[in-house]
């Protein structure tokens, strides 16, 4: 027969042992930019909350304007659930992928060549700031899609979008320069009234 001490110990080591496998199963996390490494670079795990980790797949991530001006993804692939960025943010290597809706309220930059992707039916990327593009990859998966109001031009930049739902509101676009626009299995664009050059 156990003794009242031997039942009690049992019942914390239960408690214990489950709160690490919630904690393995990969929850959502939230991890917030505090800038405590160099202050710049997405690639410094010491400017994370998470340190000395990363933020990766299961991680809700912002970045206070309150915190940083600009950031900067140089380098890696990123795949994180949320992003929700009041900074400027520029994407000059690697790429960066989400999983849920996500919005950068600062300027938004991505270099040429470089991918920038939203994944999961209903998702969508917002960018309400100023959107530089030109020559990048904007990419949809699963019904994933983007929205951009002040983007004016894409000028060899490559636009895939792919999966039911998934679509791309860029209303005050008005040149398409050189640039791909490719839908598959269901996904649609529709081209803006004010483009007058492409």
């Amino acid at each position: 027969m156990l003794s009242v001490v031997s039942r009690r110990s049992l019942s914390i080591l239960a408690a214990v042992c489950c709160v690490v496998v919630l904690t393995r199963a990969g929850l959502a996390a939230p991890v917030a930019w505090t800038g405590a490494g160099d202050g710049v670079l997405w690639q410094d795990p010491a400017n994370w909350s998470s340190d000395p980790a990363l933020p990766g797949p299961d991680d809700d991530v912002t970045i206070s304007s309150a915190v940083v001006s600009a950031v900067t993804h140089g380098a890696g692939t990123t795949t994180i659930r949320s992003l929700q960025c009041e900074a400027d943010l520029s994407v000059t290597g690697g790429s960066l992928k989400v999983a849920a809706d996500s919005e950068v309220s600062g300027s938004m930059s991505v270099s040429a060549g470089i991918h920038v992707i939203v994944d999961g039916a209903g998702s969508e990327w917002v960018f309400s700031g100023a959107v530089s593009v030109a020559g990048a990859w904007l990419e949809s998966t699963n019904g994933g899609g983007y929205s951009a109001a002040l983007l004016t031009s894409l000028s060899e930049t490559r636009l895939i979008l792919r999966g039911a739902g998934a679509t791309a509101s860029f209303p005050n676009l008005s040149n398409i320069d050189a640039a791909r626009l490719q839908m598959y299995d269901g996904a649609t664009f529709v081209l803006p009234a004010g483009v007058t050059s492409y």
